[in-house]
């Protein structure tokens, strides 16, 4: 290769590393953001009202429920405290009229159970229930039509209640604290079961039983998972069917790794991880239809195969507390979204890195640029109405002052931006930009708690085409690099093509 090919080649790596580097920092610019008074810890996407535009639904751990957005970016459309920590809501349509209700469940003792309606308010739906609740669920049970609560609780039991009534329709007396319920028909045979993992600790041991529960509170069968799980908001179990035979599977993780167990409770396949396994989620990507089974930990995202097979792991080099998996750039592909310690890392469905995110990072206008972020909880949706998903991460972070430990939460979110998306997707567009927010906080719909909470503040940190950096841009940096080295290169050639070694002379061939 001579000297001006070297340049060549070198031009146009430059511009491949550029347009490479440039198009994965704006994938996710912020759009808007709501900061509350302690962490968030789950966030969904959803139209409460049936009115065809999405909200953001949010609960944090000072017990507070939070509506935002509906037209108006950062809007609290309302806001209701129902104590405690809200370890966990499910969004239903509890009394089939056709709106969406909240059903939340809070660490406290006292009242702890919620059902609440569209407009945030209870509606004479608080259920007198005192334990504290991990986790919570709504089905038909009992097969009378009419849809029950499950919850899983601190006291180591499992509750159903019969439409909001008491005392408790039956309950099961586990082992452990209950960090995960949930109501499915795993064995098709239209009967609700009731799926539950306990975990505790015993003599310095880390134990753990996952249990399948008839209607009437027997168990079918039950399964110890070797080393324990650890206890999590998200709760490591997913219950889908990962081998297309209409039944269900129930996948658990632990301290060890991963089991897949049938719907008798028969072990499938077990996958081992290096470290303790926060989160599993189910997805089913668009091209295939079979089952993929996403798994996070310390310090890698995994894909498995519905049969186990590891299909790939990207490392996150931190801690994996969330997963959430969908389209969310029209590319007609999954992507994967996982919410870490510092980090939201988007990748697509081959486990390729598209973008990862951080706060510690950012250059935009927040005052929150650099805090430790824990990204608790993601989702996608369309909140906007413009026909395009965006992404929404729920954080927690904690910060010393004087002494003192301060507790602080941010409901953030994000546009994608189409033009950068993937590989596969032309650079013709035209770059989504954020706009600037003036949101102020509006009054609470509605507070049904005896103590009013610290008022929310709402930030405004993105200015129009404000695009926060990417922490950890990984094929940007490799192409950057590759540059220098054929930069290298090329001037070792021209050194060496202008240089003849000392004491010889040229010799010209006889055959010239």
């Amino acid at each position: 290769m001579n000297f001006s090919g070297c340049l060549l080649a070198a031009y146009a790596f430059f511009l491949a590393a550029s347009t490479v580097f440039a198009a994965s920092g704006n994938y996710l610019a912020t759009d808007w953001q709501y900061q509350a008074n302690n962490y968030i810890n789950k966030v969904s996407v959803a139209d409460l009202n049936g009115d065809g535009v999405n909200e953001v639904i949010a609960s944090s751990r000072d017990g507070i429920i939070y509506d935002l957005g509906k037209r108006v970016s950062g809007h609290v459309n309302w806001q209701t405290v129902v104590g405690g920590d809200v370890r966990d809501y499910k969004i239903i349509d509890y009394n089939k009229d056709g709106k969406y209700e909240v059903l939340s469940g809070s660490d406290k003792t006292g009242v702890s159970v919620r059902l609440l309606n569209w407009q945030g308010l209870n509606d004479g739906s608080t259920i007198d229930y005192a334990q504290r609740v991990y986790s919570i669920d709504a089905g038909d049970v009992d097969g009378d039509g009419v849809n029950d609560i499950i919850i899983g609780s601190a006291d180591h039991r499992v509750y159903v209640l019969r439409s909001k009534e008491m005392p408790p329709l039956w309950e099961y007396a586990a082992k452990g604290a209950v960090q995960y319920v949930k109501a499915e028909d795993i064995d098709s045979d239209s009967r609700t079961e009731v799926i539950a993992l306990s975990s505790w600790a015993e003599n310095e041991d880390n134990l753990a039983e996952i249990y399948a529960l008839d209607e009437h509170g027997k168990p079918k069968w039950n399964y110890s998972l070797e080393g324990g799980a650890p206890l999590t908001s998200n709760g490591p179990v997913a219950v889908v069917d990962i081998n297309g035979d209409g039944k269900k599977e129930t996948i658990a993780g632990g301290y060890n790794g991963v089991t897949a167990l049938d719907p008798a409770g028969q072990v499938l396949w077990q996958f081992p991880s290096e470290k303790p396994v926060n989160v599993v989620y189910a997805s089913f990507p668009l091209d295939t239809g079979k089952a993929v089974i996403y798994v996070g930990a310390t310090p890698y995202v995994y894909a498995l195969s519905g049969v186990g097979a590891l299909l790939w792991k990207f490392p996150v080099n931190t801690t994996v507390l969330s997963l959430y998996a969908a389209d969310i750039d029209s590319d007609g592909r999954i992507e994967v979204l996982a919410g870490a310690i510092q980090y939201i890392h988007v990748l697509k469905d081959d486990g390729t890195p598209i973008i990862s995110w951080s706060y510690k990072d950012a250059q935009d206008a927040s005052s929150l640029a650099g805090k430790n972020f824990e990204a608790h909880s993601i989702s996608s949706g369309d909140v906007d109405g413009d026909g395009a998903k965006e992404v929404v991460a729920g954080f927690g972070w904690t910060e010393g002052r004087v002494g003192l430990n301060y507790y602080s939460g941010l409901v953030e979110v994000f546009t994608v931006n189409l033009v950068n998306a993937s590989s596969t997707s032309t650079l013709g567009g035209t770059l989504r930009q954020t706009t600037t927010l003036q949101a102020t906080t509006q009054p609470p719909a509605t507070t049904t708690s005896d103590t009013q909470p610290e008022e929310p503040k709402t930030t405004s940190s993105t200015q129009a085409g404000q695009q926060p950096a990417a922490g950890g841009n990984f094929l940007g940096m490799f192409l950057l690099v590759g540059l220098g080295l054929i930069i290298l290169v090329a001037l070792g050639l021209l050194f060496l093509r202008g240089k003849k070694p000392p004491g010889k002379k040229e010799v010209k061939s006889a055959f010239q």
